[in-house]
């Protein structure tokens, strides 16, 4: 995805519905699908409270849902179910 694309990302706000951690990786599911403009390749940023957690990158868009992959996780900060999500912090 062209970085000018992310930067023009349109403000979608969501919920981490579910989190799976492997060794080699770690996605999650949002609660914001092809109906709410998601595309594959979009990033959300992660935070619950105060507390930033991280960056997940859109991979698999349905219309009301969308699994993303981990990109950025802030040491010490697990990311979880009913965390915020947001193309925009």
């Amino acid at each position: 995805i062209p970085v000018g694309k992310i930067l023009d990302q349109p403000l979608i706000e969501g919920v981490v519905l579910s989190v799976k951690n492997t060794a080699d990786f770690s996605m999650v599911a949002l609660n914001v699908g092809s109906d709410h403009d998601v595309e594959k390749g979009m990033t959300f940023e992660i935070w619950t409270g105060g507390q930033y957690k991280g960056t997940v990158r859109v991979d698999n868009v349905t219309p009301n849902m969308c699994s993303a992959l981990v990109t950025l996780a802030v040491d010490g900060a697990s990311i979880a179910e009913g965390d915020n999500a947001s193309t925009r912090l």
